[in-house]
C-alpha cells in the first residue's frame, strides 16, 4: 500500500484479523451465546496470523502498535479462557498452556507501556484501553489460575509498575485513569477465593461478542464487592468527615491510592449506571 504511513498499514492490518477473531470465534450461529464450542484449533490459526505481522513489521513499528498487536492475542485467548470447563482436575486442564501464554502476553504489553510511558500518556485512548484490559486480564488470572501456570511475583510487579505509570500520568483527582487504578486495586485487594468461585454473572449488555467476557466479569465482581464494602464502612467514614470537619488540615487528597478502610471505599461504585471503563466514549489520551 504506497503511499500509507507505516503506523496506518500496521493498525489496519492488525485491524483486519482482529476483525476475523471476533466473526469467527465470537459470532457462532449455532450456539447459544455466540461462542464457539471448541475455539482452540481457530485460536491457533490466527496465532499464526498474528505472529507473521509481528515478523513483518516489528522492525519498524511503534510502542503503540506493539500494544495493539499484543491486545489483539490477548482477546484471541480469552476466547478460550471464557469457555465453560469441565469437572476433572485443574492440572488436566487443556487451557493451561493458553493460561500461560496470555499471562505472559499481557505481562508483555504493560512492560512496553512502561518502558515507553509516554505512548500512554500522549497516546489515544485505544492505548490506554488496551492497558486497562491487560490489568484486568491479569487480576482475573491471579484470581482463577492454577499457581504452576503463573508468574505471580511478575504478574503483581508489572501491576504495580502500570498503576505508579497510570497515577503519574492523571490529569487531574478521580479522572478516568486514576478511577481505573481504583478499580484494579479494589479487585485485587478484596476478592478472595471463595469470591471467584461464586456465580456472578457479568452484568453488563452483552453475554459473550467480543470476548469481553473474561475481564467483564473480573470488573462485576470487583463493583459488587466494593459497594457491599462502601456500605459497611460507612460508619468509618462518618466518623473520619466528623473529625475532618472539627480539623481540616486532616483532610486527606481524593487521590490518595493507599488502602485504608475508607479508600478506595470512597468512591462508591455502581455498575449498572456507569460506563464501561475498557470502552469508554471519550478520548482519554492527548491525541485522537
Amino acid at each position: 500500500m504506497p503511499g500509507i504511513p507505516a503506523t496506518t498499514r500496521i493498525q489496519l492490518h492488525i485491524a483486519l484479523v482482529t476483525s476475523k477473531i471476533s466473526a469467527a470465534l465470537g459470532e457462532c450461529e449455532t450456539s447459544a451465546t455466540g461462542l464457539t464450542v471448541d475455539p482452540l484449533p481457530l485460536v491457533r490459526v490466527f496465532e499464526t496470523e498474528l505472529c507473521m505481522i509481528q515478523n513483518r513489521y516489528a522492525c519498524e513499528w511503534s510502542p503503540a502498535d506493539e500494544v495493539s498487536l499484543l491486545d489483539a492475542r490477548l482477546s484471541l485467548y480469552s476466547y478460550v479462557l471464557d469457555q465453560k470447563k469441565p469437572d476433572f482436575p485443574r492440572i488436566l486442564h487443556p487451557e493451561n498452556e493458553i493460561i500461560a501464554q496470555s499471562s505472559s502476553t499481557a505481562r508483555q504489553l504493560l512492560i512496553v507501556l512502561t518502558t515507553f510511558p509516554d505512548a500512554l500518556s500522549k497516546g489515544t485512548f485505544h492505548v490506554f484501553r488496551s492497558a486497562s484490559y491487560a490489568v484486568f486480564f491479569l487480576l482475573r488470572i491471579l484470581g482463577t489460575a492454577p499457581s504452576e501456570c503463573i508468574d505471580e511475583t511478575g504478574i503483581r510487579n508489572i501491576i504495580r509498575q502500570t498503576f505508579t505509570l497510570i497515577k503519574d500520568v492523571s490529569q487531574i483527582a478521580n479522572d478516568r485513569r486514576s478511577q481505573c487504578v481504583r478499580v484494579c486495586r479494589i479487585i485485587e485487594h478484596m476478592i478472595d477465593y471463595e469470591d471467584w468461585n461464586k456465580d456472578t454473572p457479568f452484568l453488563g449488555k452483552a453475554e459473550s461478542f467480543m470476548a469481553n467476557n473474561y475481564v467483564a466479569d473480573v470488573a462485576a465482581r470487583g463493583m459488587i464487592k466494593a459497594n457491599m464494602r462502601h456500605a459497611a464502612a460507612q460508619p468509618e467514614r462518618d466518623c473520619r468527615e466528623a473529625m475532618a470537619a472539627r480539623d481540616p488540615l486532616e483532610v486527606e487528597s481524593n487521590f490518595d491510592l493507599n488502602l485504608s478502610i475508607w479508600d478506595p471505599m470512597e468512591w462508591n461504585l455502581n455498575w449498572q449506571d456507569s460506563d464501561d471503563l475498557l470502552f469508554l466514549r471519550e478520548n482519554i489520551g492527548g491525541s485522537s
